[in-house]
């Protein structure tokens, strides 16, 4: 989706010892037109739903796993994976309040 990868992102915000705990959901940043382009083009039907959508924290998101994001079909694990990265990769931030534990949906 962004033209720079997820985890290059991670790791810059991991090296500025900043930290988003205490800040109110009112101070998140807004989608520019170019972030709500590539969402939107998440869910076009007539693109190829084998195209790698999120290649972060060695795991990779097809088109096809995030359009299990909409609507009523099922969850994909690869999704819920990814998720549970993200945030074991966030309890590893400065300021961050707790340290987790996580199970991988894999067994």
């Amino acid at each position: 989706l962004p033209q720079e990868d997820l985890g290059s992102v991670l790791q810059r915000y991991k090296k500025s010892g900043a930290s988003t705990w205490d800040l109110p959901q009112k101070e998140l940043l807004p989608l520019t037109p170019a972030d709500l382009a590539a969402c939107d083009g998440a869910w076009d039907r007539s693109k190829d739903e084998e195209e790698v959508m999120v290649n972060a924290l060695g795991m990779k998101i097809l088109r096809k796993d995030l359009r299990t994001l909409k609507g009523l079909t099922w969850l994909n694990d690869e999704v819920i994976n990814v998720y549970v990265e993200l945030l074991k990769e966030r309890a590893t931030l400065p300021g961050s309040p707790c340290k987790c534990h996580f199970f991988s949906s894999f067994f």
